[in-house]
């Protein structure tokens, strides 16, 4: 990084190739935390700018300020941390039941003006404690893990780029647990989130016939697949469970296609 620009990684190199195949755009690649994303796409409305988030879930609320575009990976379910040997009773197979945490009294977080599955998953339970957060400048998964360590929190979500960010598959005081209420799911295909402005407009549709063009050929789907992988930072464990509920999602045709600007 340099200020919030990107400068190298794989977050860069995923989101530099599908801008390889749009024409006559130039694009800048930065990082901010999602709350500061979310203002720069409902309130920066230039002419001549758009702003983009990538990995957005689709919520239907959100279209009234942005516009998405069509699916451009799969996730696997999402994770929590825990402190070690800590809640192994609610565990089985590698997967942790949420529900039964919240339901028996365990402590977990929330960000503001954060919706996602783990939030719904939340949502559901009547009683629980929660401690929510707002105004957090740093990755909420960081926080997250920092709230675990000083026991302010039983557990939380935490994002795989954190996971391998922060190495926590080998930290010595943190295990890691699928989501048990996820794990039932199909897989779900994460977007990208546009301002709502005609410029918006017109570059969600040059992301979508980018998109379409990858997914539909095979070299350049399985590229578009393994820099997903890498970026999100998932372990090479799940390589294989990955590929094949991408491949589900995103059956390939048998056309050779060139990569622009190679």
């Amino acid at each position: 990084m340099e200020g919030s620009r990107i400068t190298s990684g794989a977050a860069l190199d995923l989101m530099q190739f599908v801008a390889s195949q749009i024409d006559n755009v130039e694009h800048e690649f930065h990082a901010y935390p999602v709350k500061r994303s979310w203002y720069l796409i409902q309130r920066e409305l230039s002419v001549d700018k758009v702003y983009c988030f990538w990995g957005a879930d689709y919520h239907k609320e959100r279209e009234s300020w942005g516009i998405f575009t069509q699916p451009a990976a799969i996730t696997l379910p999402y994770m929590v941390a825990v402190r070690k040997n800590e809640l192994t009773d609610y565990t089985s197979n590698g997967a942790i039941e949420v529900t039964k945490l919240l339901n028996d009294d365990y402590t977990t977080v929330i960000y503001d003006k954060v919706i996602n599955a783990w939030t719904k998953i939340i949502d559901r339970v009547e009683n629980k404690d929660i401690v929510k957060v707002s105004g957090i400048n740093q990755d909420l998964s960081d926080h997250t893990v920092l709230m675990l360590e000083r026991k302010r929190i039983d557990f939380g979500y935490v994002s795989y780029r954190a996971i391998a960010n922060l190495d926590l598959f080998n930290n010595p005081k943190i295990d890691l647990y699928e989501i048990h209420e996820m794990s039932l799911l199909n897989e779900k295909s994460s977007r990208m989130l546009c301002s709502k402005t005609p410029l918006g407009k017109q570059y969600s549709e040059l992301i979508d016939s980018a998109l379409t063009s990858i997914q539909q050929n095979r070299e350049l789907n399985h590229k578009l697949r393994d820099l997903t992988f890498k970026s999100e930072g998932y372990p090479e464990n799940l390589k294989a469970r990955f590929n094949e509920r991408w491949h589900k999602a995103f059956p390939t045709s048998t056309v050779s296609l060139e990569i622009k600007g190679e």
